[in-house]
């Protein structure tokens, strides 16, 4: 007994203190490198404090034979930078140089640190190479570093461990070859991709944001953004590869990257695993070959399209807003639940301006399984033949569709990137329940399934208090006005999306935010729209106008409401068509201003003048919007009008003098 008590003290006393590991506090590039080199060989767990910027002008190195007995390295940068200026790789670390397998167990940890202008062979900022070690970086910026290889930014490679980038930035990053932001891969590990963001960088290759691939491990992506990156061979935005495992994105935006071959947005290959993109977001990405927003093929695998949205991409020759490749007759696409609008291919007649199919790519004349049910296009698409000039299908052997439409999906701002439905979509709950890979939440994390039946694209229109307007439109008003989102227009301090009685939206002019408030009832098929041809010439509407139904309330009853809305332009009160005289009239009652809002007050009243159907039915409906009557403008002379009348007044004058001589005389 008093044996296992010993041995108890000992574990406490010595077997705790190797588990904390060695912690470093460095605030110069020699003592980060002394840190480095003691910590490869201590057999700790080591930690390393950044206190200090530094510039790099000797690469910082942790090169170790045995991954220092599997234990861990974490760097925490706490918000610095190093920099490499322009001439030198900034950091490589290798956990085990002879490739036995001594690192298993161990993890590399990178955190806060920012890496730039660092330049090298391969991984321009950062190179991390382990066998089975583990690695995980997590709030790194990268930016203008350069690698004459791979990996611009940083090169990561583990045969069979796994790699985790979360939350960081890759921006203005170039790779000679493959991957400009970054280069990432494993022989059978996992790499896993969430929240990052790739802006501007280049590869002379492949994958210009991250070129990222495995033999048989998986690859995932979620919720990265990918803008203005370019490559030029394939994957402008990223290259994502896998021979027989598995290839996931989801929640991904892809925005104006382009790629000189094929998949200006992304390029996603398997030779027979799976590659699933599933509540990604395509618009305005270019390829000089195929898949302006995307090109996704396999030689026996299959392929799973679902709730995409791609719109406004563009291709040289086939698939503007997508291509799918299937080689041989045991690959499959499934095509569910997709968004293809608006997007252009070059090569004229049956090049697929929305998604081209090429579903015969050995060319034996037997086309592989393609399902298409439940997507929306452009508008002009053959559903029936497959082949026509938005869809095209090269081999329709074993083609089969249902569900699919051809309709504006009414997104919010596409100009703005913004694809959020808005009320009235033709792809609300119009989407198949039973799409394969079908999420349970939309490309932000709402509910997918928000009233029985899935929408149709990347986001699902989530409405709690049904006035028409998204939760996330009316989350977005500012009604304190401070410039920060609040959510509530009306600041009774409940959010207007849990609120029937009142409903904030953008208008229809400039984007900024309306309040209503209804004293009675509640709001329905609340919209903006724009002000009508027959609305008065003399009153500017500045925020358009909008349309709803008061619903719930007593037949002939006459309910109270008011407008909120941004202090400029000027309005003056709100104005509506009188239904009974044809006539529009300034309605409002009362008009108040409270700190950066304008608020007006008028009554409707069912069956009245001025509710639009006329009808005492228990309902109001209304169109009609604040404007500002503008003043009558007072006639003015030109020069040459001025002229005429100095010279008629001065006639006057002399043929009034002559009369009055006459009458003397």
């Amino acid at each position: 007994m008093v044996r296992k008590a010993i041995v108890l003290i000992l574990f406490l006393l010595f077997g705790f203190s190797v588990a904390e590991g060695a912690v470093f506090d460095v605030s110069t590039p020699t003592e980060f490198q002394n840190a480095l080199t003691e910590a490869q060989s201590n057999n700790e767990d080591d930690v390393i404090n950044v206190l200090a910027d530094m510039s790099i002008t000797t690469t910082l190195t942790y090169q170790t034979d045995d991954g220092d007995g599997g234990h861990s390295l974490t760097i925490n940068g706490n918000g610095h930078s190093l920099d490499g200026g322009g001439s030198v790789q900034i950091m490589n670390i290798n956990t085990d140089i002879s490739q036995n397998g001594g690192d298993a167990g161990g993890n590399i940890t990178i955190r806060d640190l920012t890496f730039q202008n660092g330049n090298a062979g391969g991984g321009g900022g950062l190179q991390v190479w382990t066998i089975e070690a583990n690695v995980t970086i997590d709030h790194c910026t990268f930016s203008g570093n350069s690698a004459n290889w791979d990996g611009g930014g940083a090169r990561v490679w583990t045969p069979s461990g796994s790699i985790t980038l979360t939350n960081n930035s890759f921006s203005g990053n170039s790779a000679n070859e493959e991957g400009g932001g970054v280069y990432v891969g494993t022989n059978s590990g996992s790499i896993t991709l969430t929240n990052n963001s790739f802006s501007g960088n280049s590869a002379n290759w492949d994958g210009g944001g991250v070129y990222v691939g495995t033999p048989s491990g998986s690859v995932t992506l979620t919720n990265n953004t990918f803008s203005g990156n370019s490559a030029s061979y394939e994957g402008g935005g990223a290259n994502v590869w896998t021979d027989s495992g598995s290839a996931t994105l989801t929640n991904n935006t892809f925005s104006d990257n382009s790629a000189n071959r094929d998949g200006g947005g992304a390029y996603v290959w398997t030779e027979s695993g799976s590659a699933t993109l599933t509540n990604n977001t395509f618009y305005g990405n270019s390829a000089n070959w195929d898949g302006g927003g995307a090109d996704v093929g396999t030689r026996s695998g299959s392929v799973t399209l679902t709730n995409n949205t791609f719109s406004g991409n563009s291709a040289s020759y086939d698939g503007g807003g997508a291509r799918v490749w299937l080689e041989f007759d045991q690959a499959t696409a499934q095509v569910y639940n997709n968004i293809f609008w608006q997007n252009t291919a070059q090569a004229g007649g049956s090049d697929g301006d929305d998604l081209y199919v090429e579903s015969d790519g050995d060319g034996n004349g037997t086309g592989s399984t393609v399902e298409l049910f439940n997507n929306d296009f452009s508008g002009s698409a053959d559903f029936t033949t497959g082949q026509s000039e938005d869809l095209y299908i090269t081999d329709t052997d074993n083609y089969s569709q249902g569900g699919n439409i051809q309709q504006d999906p009414l997104f919010a701002d596409p100009d703005g990137g913004d694809f959020h439905l808005t009320s009235g979509s033709p792809c609300i709950d119009a989407g198949d329940n039973n799409a394969p890979g079908l999420s349970t939440t939309d490309f932000e994390g709402e509910p997918r399934v928000s009233n029985g039946t899935v929408d149709i694209g990347a986001d699902e229109f989530l409405d709690s208090d049904n006035d028409g307007v998204s939760d996330t439109e009316e989350d977005g008003v500012d009604g304190d006005g401070d410039g920060i989102p609040d959510g509530d227009g009306d600041q009774n301090g409940t959010p207007d999306k849990q609120e029937a009685r009142v409903v904030s939206l953008k208008n229809s002019v400039d984007g900024r935010y309306v309040t209503f408030v209804t004293g009675s009832g509640q709001f329905v098929e609340v919209r903006a729209v724009p002000v009508p041809a027959d609305a008065p010439q003399n009153v500017n509407f500045p925020f358009g106008m909008f349309s709803f139904r008061v619903v719930g309330i007593g037949t002939g009853q006459t309910v109270d409401l008011s407008v909120i809305v941004p202090p400029n332009p000027e309005t003056s009160g709100y104005w509506k068509k009188n239904a009974q005289t044809g006539r529009w009239e300034d309605i409002a009652t009362s008009t108040q201003v409270t700190g950066s809002k304008r608020a007006f007050t008028f009554s409707l009243t069912d069956g009245g003048a001025f509710d639009d159907d006329g009808v005492a039915n228990g309902e109001i409906l209304d169109q009609g919007g604040p404007g500002q009557q503008q003043a009558t403008a007072v006639p003015t002379m030109t020069e040459w009008g001025m002229i005429l009348f100095i010279v008629l007044a001065g006639t006057t004058a002399v043929w009034q003098m002559r009369k009055t001589r006459m009458s003397r005389v």
